[in-house]
């Protein structure tokens, strides 16, 4: 039994090819700036929870709350809107998730004590 040869045929003018590309590049720079902001988020726990504490005394229980809700905030978000992704669609998850993430910011900006920013942050 003989197989057919796979023949490579140019699949349309450069110009396709060039948009081909640049959907690529645009889906590599969204996920990192996904990943950027999800990082940050993170990592930057600890000098913020330091200047809170200038202007909103905080005990150490205050601090080790603010610090594990985001480590659960994360994890959570990402399986839950992980999998609404894959349910609903990435692009509708995205926008949905900076929505949530500009309402937290604001939120957590005008935060008058610690248990609010704690909430807001999530």
């Amino acid at each position: 039994m003989m197989s057919t040869p796979i023949k490579l045929t140019p699949t349309g003018s450069d110009e396709e090819d060039d948009r081909l590309r640049w959907k690529h590049i645009q889906k590599v720079l969204l996920s990192g700036v996904g990943f950027f902001a999800d990082s940050y988020d993170l990592f930057v726990i600890n000098p913020v929870l330091t200047n809170l504490a200038v202007g909103y005394p905080q005990t150490s229980t205050d601090e080790s709350l603010i610090a594990s809700m985001a480590l659960w905030g994360a994890v959570t978000g990402q399986l839950v809107f992980g999998l609404l992704a894959d349910m609903i669609g990435r692009k509708a998850i995205f926008v949905t998730t900076v929505l949530l993430i500009t309402i937290g910011s604001i939120g957590s900006a005008s935060a008058v004590d610690s248990e609010v920013f704690g909430i807001y942050q999530q």
